[in-house]
């Protein structure tokens, strides 16, 4: 029972980031005496063989008694958690929105078991020899940027006893000047392929009308392939976004981003006619600017047999025509369906 205990808890903190050496075992090693004290707390309440979670009441009363919080924490995550942990190495950098290297000083946190927090500088970062564990994370953050987070685990393990990680990536995003957004939610259009001419969305109204009405100015198609195409009408058009990776070896597919991470939207480059799918930037005919994430797409057949079109997005919107995409405040317009009685509440 000794060496089980001994092997649950005994871990030695001790961090090194670039050239700097942060060492944790003044405050975080377990003493002898202190591996002592666990082994015979648990001898004396009568535990055999290897203690499972959740405990007993009172070995987890009389451990929590007489346990600092670090302590009983680490004893806990070992009886828990039921698996191998791993020594831990990891390496990697800080980019900006554009995939340079953000050298400025940044917010640096790591967590095994407890957190750590360093200021950094150069945009580099190196820890080896971290405590044992099942994982760690790591988050990077910066006043007037978005922060990132990713974190690596057992399953990087892959047969060699460590779990080493040398290609990670995080991102500072600089925010911009927010203003009010009109954001509308689940928005869809769809339509029969084989029976209708094709349908499209209305900004104005906020709803799906067939493509030839006044205000339709994004159109959603089949193509002479049999794929779903999204279409704005002359003036408009979509730029996607930036997608991002938390490792260099991430395949391409892995990659993303998110509504915070398109604070502004580009002037030039638009094009036309997209494959609806992740997050885009989109340019109305009439100037407007705004960012939209199709949620489902699909071609597919329904209840009745009929091969039926469908988009689902959801997007923000600048109502002033301006390109600024950071949000202040955001205005709720619903989708509203012009057959219903009611209008929704804006």
């Amino acid at each position: 029972m000794r060496k089980l205990t001994t092997i649950l808890i005994m871990i030695t903190l001790s961090i090194s980031l670039l050239s700097t050496s942060l060492s944790y075992a003044d405050n975080n090693k377990l003493t002898e005496e202190q591996m002592n004290k666990i082994d015979k707390i648990i001898r004396d309440l009568g535990a055999q063989g290897k203690l499972s979670y959740p405990l007993r009441p009172e070995i987890e009363q009389r451990l929590k008694q007489e346990l600092s919080k670090d302590e009983y924490e680490l004893l806990i995550f070992g009886v828990k958690l039921h698996v191998p942990i791993y020594p831990i190495e990891i390496e990697g950098k800080i980019l900006d929105k554009d995939d340079n290297l953000f050298t400025d000083e940044a917010t640096l946190t790591i967590s095994v078991y407890h957190e750590h927090t360093e200021k950094i500088k150069g945009g580099h970062f190196r820890y080896d020899d971290l405590p044992k564990a099942r994982g760690v994370g790591i988050e990077v953050s910066k006043e007037g940027y978005y922060g990132d987070r990713t974190g690596v685990g057992i399953s990087f393990e892959k047969g060699t006893g460590k779990i080493i990680v040398k290609d990670i990536i995080l991102h500072l995003i600089e925010k911009g000047d927010p203003v009010d957004l009109e954001w509308t939610e689940d928005a869809e259009i769809e339509y029969y392929p084989e029976e209708q001419e094709p349908y499209g969305w209305s900004f104005k109204r906020r709803w799906q009308f067939p493509a030839d009405n006044y205000d339709v100015l994004m159109v959603l198609r089949v193509n002479e392939d049999g794929d779903l195409e999204l279409s704005m009408k002359e003036g408009g058009g979509f730029i996607p976004a930036k997608r991002y990776k938390h490792f260099e070896s991430q395949p391409d597919e892995k990659a993303f981003t998110k509504f915070e991470w398109m604070p502004y939207a580009p002037e030039l480059g638009y094009e036309q006619t997209i494959t609806p799918g992740g997050y885009f930037y989109f340019r109305t005919p009439d100037g407007k600017y705004g960012k939209m994430r199709f949620k489902a797409y699909n071609i597919y057949t329904d209840s009745t047999g009929k091969e039926k079109a469908f988009v689902r997005f959801t997007y923000y919107l600048n109502p002033t025509g301006g390109r600024n995409l950071e949000l202040k405040e955001r205005i709720r317009k619903h989708p509203w369906d012009p057959k219903s009685r009611e209008w929704w509440e804006d």
